[in-house]
């Protein structure tokens, strides 16, 4: 039977120094991924279908993928409809009582999940969390990754590690420099390495785990010290029984003034860092204001804005959908303006419809090349009416759609071009293209 276990630990290339590295690691396999070379991190090469392929670039044989492109030296993996995997060669991991350790460099596609599984002998899955997703896909270099170390207990002589993407959507990622290594000597990991608190509210709290797990374990019980204002927890000692099991650590972050928080918790000499974001909300009563917060029109770059705002006036959404990246987005407009709201989580918009109309929504604004969005966050809008008055459109001449202010200046709102006909044959579809003519 299958095993879906609690995440069991990983930790960032700074805290190997204060002690999450084993007293004694026997390598067992390693890979560089050099001969991977074709391709980049911002544009990688051809898919690799064959495992013959894959092993000729290999430094051992006998490993196996789904869905591995190269990328200059660096393997990725998935796509945003499919998740990757790579798989090792069987591997004796028996020795030092099937302790073990994997490290890799990783991060995650910009925008993308920043989670992976790691599954061991094809029964059991854990999860490591972290990767960096905030890097734009045109800047992406291995100067960005991130090095991980995974500690387990269930090694056999006939071991498999696979690494794979955590969901079929929206959970690419980059990967290298991997290695699997038994080890021996006392060792207690953190997951995450770095607990962080996104946009917390002044004068509210968040809690949220820590995940703590020992091996080797010599003394009957450890204490558990925290650092750093706004930071506390209940839990002030651990047993050995309970760190060998491996514990959740909760963690409150109570932050009284706006701005960024440092903090750690440590259990025998090892630190997992804590960080936490305290932010304000600028509240704007219509589309109109909120549309001048960020400059959009002609500015075809990608810039995203850290404040949060919240619309308090109310807006009807004038269509509700998923794109082919399985985003969620809403356009709403009221009587001043119109705006997009752009959901790639799916936790915040997903049960709002075309018709309805909403307020209280809380998001910061990203100019998408020239598009202005809100990304929502901290909690769902408020339903006001589930069947608003219909939004009267507003007619467009073809002179006028030529004209890039004006029709900037529209963006997100319903329009209707009258006098037209349709060339194009079919059904509509999303991201495509039709053909329109006036008369």
């Amino acid at each position: 039977m299958k095993k879906f276990l609690s995440i069991v630990c990983f930790g960032a290339l700074m805290l190997v120094a204060g002690g999450l590295r084993a007293q004694t690691e026997t390598l067992v396999i390693s890979e560089d991924f050099n001969n991977f070379t074709s391709g980049s991190m911002k544009n990688p090469g051809a898919v690799i279908t064959s495992d013959d392929t894959l092993n000729a670039k290999m430094q051992n044989p006998g490993w196996t993928s789904y869905y591995l492109y190269p990328a200059g030296g660096v393997l990725k993996l998935g796509t945003s409809s499919v998740a990757g995997n790579v798989r090792t060669p069987q591997i004796d991991l028996s020795g030092n009582g099937g302790n073990f350790v994997v490290r890799f460099k990783a991060m995650a596609w910009y925008h993308d999940s920043t989670t992976v599984k790691i599954i061991v002998n094809n029964n059991e899955t854990y999860y490591v969390r972290g990767l960096r997703n905030d890097v734009q896909t045109d800047s992406l270099n291995p100067s960005y990754l991130t090095e991980f170390a995974f500690y387990c207990s269930s090694g056999t002589d006939t071991s498999q590690i696979r690494i794979k993407g955590v969901g079929e959507k929206n959970s690419r990622f980059f990967l290298d420099d991997f290695s699997v290594s038994t080890f021996s000597g006392e060792v207690v990991t953190f997951n995450p390495a770095v607990l962080t608190f996104n946009m917390v509210l002044e004068n509210t709290t968040a809690t949220a785990n820590v995940f703590v797990k020992g091996y080797n374990l010599s003394n009957d019980s450890y204490p558990v010290v925290l650092s750093g204002t706004g930071f506390s927890s209940t839990v002030t000692t651990i047993s050995k029984a309970n760190l060998l099991a491996g514990y959740n650590i909760p963690v409150t972050f109570s932050p009284t003034v706006i701005g960024d928080y440092t903090g750690t918790v440590t259990v025998n000499g090892v630190q997992a860092n804590l960080v936490g974001h305290c932010v304000g909300v600028v509240e704007v009563p219509t589309l109109a204001e909120l549309k001048t917060k960020l400059d959009y029109c002609g500015n075809y770059v990608q810039e995203e804005d850290a404040q949060i705002y919240k619309y308090t006036g109310e807006a009807t959404v004038t269509s509700a959908g998923v794109n082919t990246y399985h985003y969620h987005y809403l356009t709403i407009q009221d009587e001043t303006d119109a705006i997009l709201v752009f959901d790639k989580t799916g936790s915040f918009i997903s049960n709002f419809s075309r018709g309805q109309s909403l307020t209280n929504l809380q998001g910061t604004l990203t100019n998408y090349f020239g598009c202005l969005e809100m990304v929502p966050v901290l909690a769902e809008p408020t339903l006001v009416n589930p069947f608003a008055d219909d939004v009267e459109p507003e007619v467009v001449t073809y002179e006028q759609m030529t004209d890039n202010d004006y029709m900037c200046a529209l963006q997100s709102r319903l329009i209707a071009i009258e006098d037209s006909k349709i060339t194009s044959t079919g059904t509509f579809a999303a991201a495509k293209k039709y053909i329109v003519t006036n008369g």
